[in-house]
């Protein structure tokens, strides 16, 4: 039987309140700090807010030894943790660049981002239905998004906000100041009607949803969201897959896989269902190109699926007597 890692840790509403309210100054200061610096200082002090929060933040350690441990049980534990590390050391750096984009000039975001494939964007939007973008956590999904519209690509992306205002607000603010537009989650008719102008939509869709259906993820059943998969039938937009590599010289090759669309059978629920789990795969297969690049410490594995019913007893419902 697989014991799936329950890692939720109640706290106090006091301090749970403070460490929200510290971690909001925190990203305010360090936006204005690496506004004013260069790439090779953001570079440098990702790598350490990484370390520190691998060292820090132990329930974020636990929880991705934990799902490393569920989804590469073949991993020592001394590989284990070094992919542990590694992980919040990309998550640090990929946060400073993302504070850093509203100071990127085009050059330097052409440098830092290297599109591979960039064919396939202007084939999924040839049809005329637009484009889901479908990418996750992963890399640094940010750059790429603030890459493509610069470049004049019509992007909107659909996220979830932040739990305190002023968090959200400098987030949006950053992603908008490269002319990306930010839909809040569950604005489905605003995501349906940007397809309909044929814009590219972009979707992370890696994250537990309790709202979701159960498909394989790494071996094991994860509640992922239905969203992407109903638009997708809904208007018939193209999906686009793409994901995020960072280098050895932390520049960003961003791969386009071919467009698909797709093909509805006529039987709804298994069609959101199938095309859920194949969305679901493109991003698993995705991640082991280069596992320390997911966020491992999200708690994916979140839900359960319900119990089986227990087996008959012999001889039940027979008339034996």
């Amino acid at each position: 039987m697989i014991h799936y890692p329950d890692m939720s840790m109640p706290k106090k509403p006091l301090l749970k309140r403070l460490q929200k309210w510290a971690a909001d100054r925190f990203i305010h200061l360090l936006y204005a700090y690496v506004n004013r610096g260069g790439a090779p200082r953001t570079s440098s002090l990702g790598r350490t807010l990484g370390n520190l929060y691998f060292s820090c933040i132990t329930s974020h350690r636990t929880r991705a030894l934990a799902n490393l441990r569920l989804a590469f049980p073949e991993l020592t534990a001394g590989d284990t943790a070094a992919l542990a590390h590694q992980v919040c050391v990309n998550f640090g750096k990929s946060s400073l660049e993302f504070l850093r984009i509203p100071a990127m000039t085009m050059e330097e975001l052409r440098q830092r981002v290297v599109f591979l494939g960039e064919e396939h964007v202007r084939a999924a939007f040839a049809p005329g239905h637009g484009v889901l973008l479908i990418t996750a956590h992963f890399g640094n999904w940010e750059l790429m998004g603030a890459r493509l519209a610069r470049e004049g690509y019509p992007l909107a992306a659909i996220a979830r906000d932040s739990e305190l205002p002023s968090t959200t607000a400098i987030i949006n603010r950053i992603r908008e100041s490269s002319g990306l537009c930010v839909f809040p989650r569950g604005e489905l008719l605003a995501a349906i009607r940007a397809l309909k102008e044929n814009r590219m939509l972009a979707i992370l869709p890696d994250q537990h949803d309790y709202d979701g259906i159960f498909v394989d993820f790494f071996g094991h059943p994860a509640k992922t969201a239905v969203g992407p998969a109903t638009i997708a039938l809904r208007t018939g937009a193209m999906m686009l897959p793409a994901f995020t590599y960072r280098q050895p010289d932390d520049t960003i090759h961003a791969v386009f896989q071919p467009p698909f669309t797709a093909r509805p059978t006529g039987n709804k629920d298994e069609d959101v269902r199938a095309l859920t789990q194949r969305l679901t795969t493109i991003i698993e297969d995705a991640i082991r190109v280069a596992p320390d690049q997911w966020l491992w410490f999200h708690n994916r594995w979140k839900s359960r699926p319900p119990a089986p019913p227990p087996a008959p007893a012999t001889g039940e419902g027979r008339g034996e007597r």
